[in-house]
């Protein structure tokens, strides 16, 4: 945790009202840190999500340009690899 973050929690004891505010310092910080690892987490996706497009797009084009249609590559897959 920052070095701030301790001064402020610091300054809220020594003030009247001070466990309202300690609540609402953490309040705050807890949704900054939520969103901050819903961000990252939406970006690992995107990123997880592309990378297996690019391995299936590679898997059935094997090199070409386009792919053949009708390989049915989903229901193979589903059926060699089933998801228990």
């Amino acid at each position: 945790m920052p070095r701030r973050a301790f001064n402020s929690v610091s300054k809220l004891h020594a003030q009247s009202g001070g466990c309202a505010r300690l609540v609402g310092a953490i309040t705050a910080f807890n949704t900054r840190m939520v969103g901050r690892v819903a961000r990252v987490t939406n970006q690992a996706l995107v990123l997880r999500n592309w990378m297996i497009g690019g391995y299936l797009v590679e898997y059935e084009q094997r090199g070409a340009d386009r792919a053949r249609y009708g390989a049915r590559l989903l229901e193979t897959s589903a059926s060699e690899n089933p998801v228990s």
